[in-house]
């Protein structure tokens, strides 16, 4: 995980992977598995620029009733 994290294209893979989880039904039980692993691999991130993108798509993933997938456009265009 902490691979795809690190760089433009596994962070949009990461992404897809997300949007992925969150539209189809039999896979929503996964988002909350793929989202403690990206926290627990934040700590291994070391370029700035990913590690506060990724920081802050954590933070928007903890507020009630909002999940970060549900405006992928603007979350891609910050990784790419």
């Amino acid at each position: 995980m902490r691979d795809f994290m690190k760089n433009k294209y596994g962070s949009f893979i990461l992404l897809k992977v997300f949007q992925l989880a969150e539209t189809m039904p039999a896979y929503q039980c996964h988002l909350a598995v793929l989202l403690e692993s990206v926290r627990k691999n934040l700590s291994h991130i070391h370029a700035a620029n990913f590690k506060t993108k990724w920081q802050s798509f954590l933070d928007r993933s903890q507020q009630p009733h909002v999940f970060p997938m549900t405006n992928l456009t603007g979350l891609q265009q910050q990784f790419i």
